[in-house]
């Protein structure tokens, strides 16, 4: 299951603010959106650009599709923690030009029980390799797909994430 992650001050595409949760997302997200697509990034990460603009140009697509692209930028160039702002920047610096998607830093907070309890989560999302991907599947909001072990050794993983996506929509991640 994912964590319950959650930002006060995400960025939508037109570069406006929106406090972004993934129980929001859970509870009130529009019935098409079936999942979060998850992009994993850093400041410092040289595989992370091409990642970054793989997906991208997929974004519209996936959008219509019914995933919500979330662009999760965690560190800054000096590992210290990134904010929504810097991920705003960060992704404004690639050829990203949507308006649809949400774009969230590493200083995240997890928000659960409804809502009763909060707790800052900086850098409180690990993981073995950058860049990294995940989809997330609405109706349950378990990880279906992990592509967290993106080995830059082994040269980056480029999965479709569309054609991911349509397998979910199919039932293929179904229990």
């Amino acid at each position: 299951i994912a964590p319950p992650l959650a930002w006060t001050d995400a960025y939508w595409g037109d570069g406006s603010q929106t406090p972004f949760s993934f129980e929001d997302f859970y509870c009130n997200a529009p019935e098409e959106k079936v999942a979060l697509v998850i992009l994993g990034s850093t400041g410092w990460c040289g595989y992370c650009p091409p990642y970054v603009d793989h997906v991208s140009s997929m974004a519209a697509e996936l959008n219509a599709a019914g995933a919500q692209v979330v662009y999760f930028i965690l560190e800054k160039q000096d590992g210290s923690p990134a904010s929504s702002e810097y991920a705003q920047n960060y992704v404004t610096e690639h050829p990203v030009t949507d308006d649809f998607s949400v774009r969230v830093g590493g200083e995240a907070q997890w928000i659960y029980d409804g809502g009763k309890i909060v707790e800052d989560k900086p850098g409180g999302i690990q993981t073995s390799y950058f860049p990294f991907g995940w989809m997330i599947k609405r109706d349950n909001m378990k990880v279906v797909l992990d592509e967290a072990s993106n080995d830059p050794a082994d040269g980056i993983i480029y999965m479709n994430w569309l054609t991911e996506l349509y397998k979910l929509k199919n039932g293929d991640f179904d229990e």
